[in-house]
């Protein structure tokens, strides 16, 4: 770290360390590869029956899995989950947990993030991979939520059925007035 100043108070030693640009990022958490402290990550919707959510059991392992279509959560089979809100489940990390994505390590800085690459997060106890979705970072929580549907306007199926009713009676026409010439 380049430091740009010292400042030293009469009557005893007041250190100011003022950082250059690229190590006051550091300083200030948007470099940390890992979260302040320990927390919660949550699955929001991971108890709603009507999504892909499933458990399975890997007693070899004596881990359970949490599985759905964009990810996979495991964990060991003594740890208890928390049911926050309606449909969210919880499990705690701790403040080891790092998160690497195309390479680069996750980095734990407060905000909303769409996942586009894979992403695996892992405290040692518990790992998530998540192929899609969106994260929330928070200060003691990280929130996972399902990739919203693409909002598909539902004219567009029924423009697609006229197009094959009107091709189809084109044929039908074009192939009649083959028979009649015939």
């Amino acid at each position: 770290m380049a430091l740009t100043s010292i400042i030293v108070a009469a009557g005893g030693a007041l250190t100011a360390v003022v950082p250059t640009a690229a190590a006051a990022e550091s300083v200030m958490g948007t470099q940390v590869a890992h979260p302040a402290g320990p927390g919660l990550l949550l699955i929001a919707a991971a108890a709603d029956t009507s999504q892909s959510f499933r458990w399975l059991d890997w007693p070899l392992q004596k881990r359970r899995l949490l599985v759905w279509d964009d990810g996979v959560l495991s964990v060991p089979d003594t740890l208890a989950d928390l049911r926050i809100g309606r449909d969210g489940v919880a499990f705690p990390y701790l403040a080891r947990l790092a998160g690497v994505s195309e390479g680069r390590q996750l980095v734990f800085d407060a905000g909303s993030y769409t996942i586009a690459e894979p992403l695996l997060l892992s405290d040692g106890v518990l790992q998530a991979y998540l192929s899609r979705g969106e994260i929330t970072i928070e200060s003691g929580r990280i929130v996972y939520r399902l990739a919203a549907e693409e909002d598909q306007d539902p004219r567009a199926n029924y423009v697609f059925l006229a197009a094959i009713v009107l091709l189809s009676v084109i044929l039908l026409a074009r192939a009649r007035t083959r028979v009649k010439r015939q």
